[in-house]
């Protein structure tokens, strides 16, 4: 706990040189309807909350880079189809996630994934971030909202000039939750990244307390 926030985490064991690691970081509200959480490695993070049409799971996930060796992609993104299993069908899955992956231009057999708003030139991670979506049955949410780049562009080069859209919140092709997506300038933290924050029409269930 931190003030009115829990903070729940998956990375490495204590002692281990810590590279990576997701957290979720939960107030008051998504804390009592919090459910269950599974740490499954130091790049995915599966939380379960109720609300109020049943079932809310949330991957915060961290990809790796388009350069990194085929196995590692491999593995990230098999944890990550297994987290939207243990997800089930049942309920709605969202996933808020670094994944190093521009959603290029090209909507041919995916136009229900990718959004008229997109960018960039795909690549190897392109296409697994495409197919991911596909088989979990989930859109990239910024590209159905149109926005200035200023607002799109969530990674910057030290170079000064070279800027991308890498990070991205997914949701169910099903549901219509996702009021806005967008990239918020301004917060600041120590990184080349910029925060992309997404509003999404969700009210929390209750706990229910065991009979005395």
């Amino acid at each position: 706990m931190v003030d009115d926030h829990t903070i729940i985490w998956s990375g490495l064991p204590e002692g281990s040189v810590r590279q990576s690691g997701m957290a979720l970081v939960l107030d008051r509200k998504a804390t009592f309807a919090f459910k269950a959480w599974y740490p499954l490695s130091d790049r995915v993070l599966l939380a379960q909350f109720r609300y109020s049409v049943g079932l809310l799971s949330v991957v915060a996930a961290y990809a790796p880079t388009n350069e990194a060796p085929e196995d590692v992609k491999d593995t990230f993104y098999w944890t990550l189809e297994h987290a939207a299993a243990v997800a089930g069908t049942g309920g709605t899955l969202v996933c808020l996630d670094d994944f190093n992956a521009v959603p290029g231009t090209n909507r041919t057999g995916c136009s229900h994934v990718l959004g008229p708003f997109r960018s960039g030139s795909a690549n190897d991670n392109t296409e697994r971030l495409i197919d991911f979506c596909l088989g979990a049955g989930l859109r990239i949410g910024g590209s159905w909202f149109q926005r200035k780049d200023i607002h799109r562009m969530s990674w910057y080069s030290n170079d000064g000039h070279t800027r991308k859209e890498l990070d991205h919140v997914l949701v169910g092709t099903r549901w219509r939750l996702l009021q806005n997506c967008r990239v918020r300038r301004g917060m600041e933290f120590d990184s080349d990244h910029r925060a992309v924050v997404a509003r999404l029409e969700i009210r929390f269930g209750h706990r229910r307390r065991a009979p005395p």
